[in-house]
């Protein structure tokens, strides 16, 4: 280490008396080019030396192995000063790639791995150009920032959704979830015009299973709605007043017995009105009949009473 401080004054020459211009670098990522700003200078040699001396400095061999064998060391820092004063110097760091698939993946979609002058380097993705793992329904989207890392924007349409059919969900800027009154399903087919209330779905009125029928027990299943069993020997009513006993058979309501509106009196036609179900006698005028005296002959009916015919008794 006895060259060490001789090595440093020389660097303190060359920062203070420039005697040549720089030499610019043929290429960004150039050997010799420690510092990554495109142009050989002495600040690049004393990060060289820094780094040959274990100091924390970042220096990459393939800007900073100068004399290429394979260790950064304060020869490597000499010969960058050199070029950077003008010495005409040729650099020998290793040449890491051909061709980008040379390079080691970067792991990083905001971030693609260049190959640039036999260099391995990063090659950044467009600002704004959104990466593959996002977080659905979050009102944002993870998008490259331009500079290898990410950042999130506002996305109005990546809604949120809680499955709720009772909220409306939005993005305000952040995911929200508001109660609704809209039209929902309780999931049970016996309730109608189910509504949703204070983001829950509220049952509506019960499902009328009634079909009308007398000879079916109507009921309501939740899973499959209405049902109407078959009832047999059940009582009901034909519709017709004129019959009775009516009962149920096989879902139908089957007619019983006529109804007995005989009044006896051979004077008056009898019969059932089907609408009101009232015996009805009609006057049967002129229609032969008995009014129990032996004596009389040609009876006849008149205004439905029995009238006695020619007396047979009292005959000269």
């Amino acid at each position: 280490m006895k060259a060490f401080p001789a090595l440093l004054g020389s660097l303190a020459l060359a920062l203070t008396v420039f005697l040549a211009p720089p030499a610019a670098a043929a290429a960004c990522v150039a050997c010799g080019d420690a510092t990554g700003d495109c142009v050989v200078t002495a600040a690049d040699a004393l990060r060289v030396l820094k780094a040959a001396v274990g100091l924390p400095v970042t220096c990459l061999p393939e800007r900073c192995d100068f004399n290429g064998d394979g260790k950064i060391r304060t020869g490597d820092a000499l010969g960058v000063l050199k070029l950077a004063v003008g010495v005409p110097v040729v650099g020998k760091c290793p040449k890491v790639c051909t061709q980008a698939a040379d390079c080691p993946d970067t792991g990083n979609e905001c971030a693609t791995a260049a190959c640039v002058q036999g260099y391995c380097g990063k090659s950044f993705v467009s600002a704004g150009t959104p990466v593959s793992q996002q977080m659905p329904g979050d009102c944002s989207t993870v998008v490259c920032d331009g500079q290898g890392s990410t950042t999130q924007q506002a996305n109005a349409g990546d809604l949120p959704s809680d499955g709720n059919p009772c909220t409306d969900d939005a993005c305000s800027p952040q995911p929200s979830y508001v109660p609704n009154t809209a039209a929902c399903d309780d999931g049970s087919a016996c309730t109608l015009g189910d509504q949703c209330s204070a983001g829950q779905c509220v049952p509506g009125t019960p499902r009328d299973c009634d079909d009308g029928n007398p000879c079916t027990d109507d009921s309501c299943n939740p899973a499959s709605g209405c049902r109407h069993l078959v009832v047999n020997g059940v009582p009901c009513d034909d519709g017709d007043a004129c019959t009775v006993g009516d009962q149920c058979t096989q879902g139908r309501c089957v007619a019983g017995g006529a109804a007995n509106c005989d009044d006896s009196n051979p004077c008056t036609t009898d019969f059932c009105s089907p609408t009101t179900g009232a015996c009805l006698h009609g006057a049967s005028n002129g229609t032969p009949c008995d009014d129990g005296n032996a004596c009389t002959s040609g009876d006849q009916c008149s205004a439905g009473v029995c009238r006695p015919g020619s007396n047979i008794c009292n005959l000269p």
